[in-house]
């Protein structure tokens, strides 16, 4: 039987193997008591491991060696509950220790090398890195701007109290290096304006989109909203003139992202030489041939239209109050999920949304102008604007100078 068996030990010296006694058994404890005292000693004492230990001796119980094992635990698990007073009343604080050391007259222990209870870690600082002599400058990176982009700047003088509130609907929440450093230098060389800039991004509907950044600016105590796509490029001066013009609702008109072919050709043919990109744009803008004629024989690039696109347009705030109005069912409830954020809106306002009039399709841009035109609102366009429009290419075009000057 386990409880007669008697474990042997190898001695180093040529002495012959020297039976160990089995201490294991003394008293007449038979092994699962021994085991169960063991564990209760562990537990009393807090040793997890000498616990995780007798249980392992505990499943290998039929291998000799283990009573060995037994024994060892056993022994240092007695030792312990004989010291677990004193090592409660220790002092547990390197403070604590460090005056008790000096009481009893030893010399002060070396620091300890890893964080003690009751004391706040201390981390040596990382060595000094080495420094290549000589002085250093900081390194500048230029923002590169297309030279058609720059154009001459016009010096109109800007109101004062201008807060314009930009937002680009980011769809993926991706923005062009175009956009971006238009922005970049907009904001820097326009320092007497004020402004604030949200990417609405994460929103697939661009009617949603646009209506977000409504609720967004109307929270705000800003005095225009400039929306700006994220795909479209201006100059300074484009914004300058368009905040400086003061009116309710202007927009600069863009190129469209597509080529007429043919209408360069005939541009080359009339002109006697190469076809030129810009004779092959197009511009979305509805405005009365008319109109577009009296204003170049009066030399002025602004003009009044019936509606454009919003990829670069100027709102002020008293239009939303107007249309408020005017409209006063056109909202609705919707929730985070739908407005593409966390917040929901008990009312929520749908000046951009689509519309059919006369069993025609009206996309949130043409929409929004027809209601506010609807009012006795006007729209106003500046044909001098020089516009991209970034896609396969970086469509770049000022509309005076396209041949022709524009489509309704």
């Amino acid at each position: 039987m386990l409880s007669r068996h008697v474990p042997w030990r190898n001695c180093k010296s040529s002495s012959p193997r020297v039976p160990i006694a089995p201490r294991i058994h003394r008293g007449g404890c038979s092994w699962p008591s021994k085991v169960e005292a063991v564990s209760k000693a562990l537990l009393l004492g807090g040793c997890l491991s000498l616990r995780s230990r007798c249980a392992s001796a505990a499943q290998g119980c039929d291998s000799p060696p283990w009573h060995i094992a037994l024994n060892q635990v056993w022994r240092r698990a007695v030792a312990r509950l004989k010291l677990e007073p004193e090592r409660k009343a220790a002092p547990q604080t390197l403070a604590q220790r460090a005056a008790a050391r000096a009481a009893a007259g030893l010399p002060a222990a070396p620091a300890a090398a890893r964080w003690q209870p009751g004391n706040a870690p201390t981390f040596s600082p990382p060595p000094a890195p080495r420094i290549a002599p000589g002085p250093k400058e900081p390194k500048t990176v230029p923002i590169y701007y297309p030279p058609e982009m720059r154009g001459p700047s016009t010096g109109m003088e800007l109101p004062d109290g201008l807060k314009v509130y930009i937002a680009t609907p980011a769809y993926g929440g991706q923005v062009t290096v175009d956009y971006m450093t238009s922005v970049i230098h907009m904001v820097t060389q326009l320092k007497e304006v004020a402004w604030q800039l949200s990417l609405v991004a994460g929103q697939s509907i661009i009617t949603v989109g646009r209506n977000n950044a409504v609720m967004e600016f109307l929270g705000t105590d800003c005095t225009h909203l400039l929306f700006l796509d994220a795909d479209v490029a201006f100059t300074v001066d484009t914004i300058r003139k368009m905040l400086g013009a003061d009116k309710d609702v202007i927009l600069a008109p863009y190129p469209a992202k597509s080529l007429n072919e043919e209408r360069m050709l005939e541009a080359a043919a009339r002109r006697g030489g190469t076809a030129r990109l810009r004779d092959g744009l197009h511009y979305v803008l509805h405005a009365q041939p008319q109109q577009v004629q009296t204003a170049l024989e009066q030399g002025s690039s602004l003009i009044e239209v019936d509606a454009g696109p919003t990829g670069c347009m100027l709102i002020k705030r008293q239009v939303f109050d107007r249309l408020m109005q005017a409209y006063p069912d056109m909202h609705c409830r919707i929730t985070g999920s739908h407005a593409g954020r966390a917040q929901c809106y008990d009312v929520w306002w749908r000046f951009f949304d689509t519309a059919v009039e006369g069993g025609e399709f009206l996309g949130e841009d043409i929409a929004f102008c027809r209601r506010w035109r609807n009012i006795g609102g006007t729209i106003w366009a500046d044909l001098g604007a020089t516009m991209t429009h970034v896609g396969r290419y970086a469509y770049t075009g000022n509309m005076l100078e396209a041949s022709p000057l524009g489509e309704r």
